[in-house]
């Protein structure tokens, strides 16, 4: 009786662990982004540019303009799309500048095939913009 209750909570532990962790991905998103800050608040954009797609929360709140200095988004390609998109991710500065214009980066984002990006940069007012790859994504960083 014993082994068989104790194989019961496994069961239920590996069900439970693995249900946990389809439930973090439950948007169905494609990749999952940071943006971190390396200098305060900043203002952004997310917009597609060629075909159909989504940015979520990992909520799976669908937006595209935020204000924040680190965040986490879901990018969801749309139905019918054949991989021939392309998306920009604009962040602006919150913080005030001796110039007129504020710091700037844009991120031209879109993908030769599945798990290989191609992302441009843009960088404007002496802005530092970049990113890395990571597992699932990228991590943008803006200072």
């Amino acid at each position: 009786m014993k082994s068989i209750l104790l194989l019961f909570v496994l069961f239920s532990t590996l069900l439970f662990s693995t249900a946990q962790k389809y439930t973090t991905h439950k948007c169905k998103a494609h990749t999952w982004n940071d943006i971190v800050s390396g200098s305060g608040v900043w203002s952004g954009q997310l917009t597609p540019i060629y075909e159909k797609s989504y940015f979520v929360t990992p909520n799976c709140k669908e937006f595209n303009h935020f204000t924040t200095t680190n965040m986490t988004f879901g990018f969801i390609y749309g139905d019918n799309t054949n991989f021939n998109l392309a998306y920009t991710l604009t962040l602006v500065s919150n913080n005030p500048s001796p110039a007129m214009a504020s710091k700037s980066c844009i991120f031209v984002i879109t993908a030769f095939k599945p798990a290989d990006p191609d992302i441009k940069i843009l960088s404007y007012h002496n802005a530092t913009c970049s990113y890395k790859f990571k597992e699932d994504g990228a991590i943008y960083y803006v200072k």
